[in-house]
């Protein structure tokens, strides 16, 4: 069973049906029931778990960005993050889902300002950023060509950390590099 299916959870006392929600956890369900309400189930009490209706989602189309010579070029380089992140209307969850090319989906007006390239480094919370990361993250800074400029989508949490990092690995670039992080997924507006 996997996040947006919909299920069926028989516990000793009662039933429930409802939409499993990406904050489900090792020892409990989390489900969107019927009533839009959310109940989270411990797993050690579940008698019987059945799936009733999988999820089902549309592929989407992305469409090819056009270079403008009288542009400057940025790259923008994705790591994860809420700004990464998309609500499912019909869970109610955010899960960070957004492809680079999804996001620029989302503002295609960016294309009138500046050749847009973009690449996933990650997709992982900002808490779970590691040295590792930072090293990745620096290796994809310096393998970087022609660009005038490079963005980072990253989580808000620990944005500071990977700045401070990338201050100490990165010397002498020819270019700016700009961390930006949301308290909102991209999805919606404020």
């Amino acid at each position: 069973m996997k996040t947006g299916d919909y299920i069926q959870i028989k516990t000793s006392k009662e039933t429930f049906k409802g939409i499993l929600m990406p904050d489900s956890v090792k020892n409990k369900f989390v489900l969107k029931l019927d009533s839009g309400y959310n109940i989270g189930i411990n797993k050690s009490k579940i008698k019987e778990k059945k799936l009733i209706k999988k999820k089902t989602t549309k592929p989407t189309k992305t469409k090819t960005n056009k270079q403008k010579k009288s542009l400057k070029n940025i790259l923008i380089l994705h790591t994860g993050g809420t700004i990464a992140s998309k609500v499912d209307y019909k869970t109610g969850g955010v899960i960070a889902k957004f492809t680079p090319e999804e996001i620029l989906e989302l503002y295609p007006e960016i294309t009138d300002i500046a050749n847009i390239k973009t690449k996933q480094v990650s997709n992982i919370f900002s808490e779970d950023m590691t040295f590792k990361d930072y090293n990745k993250l620096a290796r994809e800074i310096k393998k970087a060509k022609g660009v005038e400029g490079i963005i980072i989508t990253h989580g808000t949490d620990t944005m500071h950390y990977t700045s401070a990092a990338l201050s100490f690995m990165l010397d002498n670039l020819s270019f700016p590099i700009l961390l930006v992080g949301s308290q909102r997924s991209s999805d919606r507006g404020s």
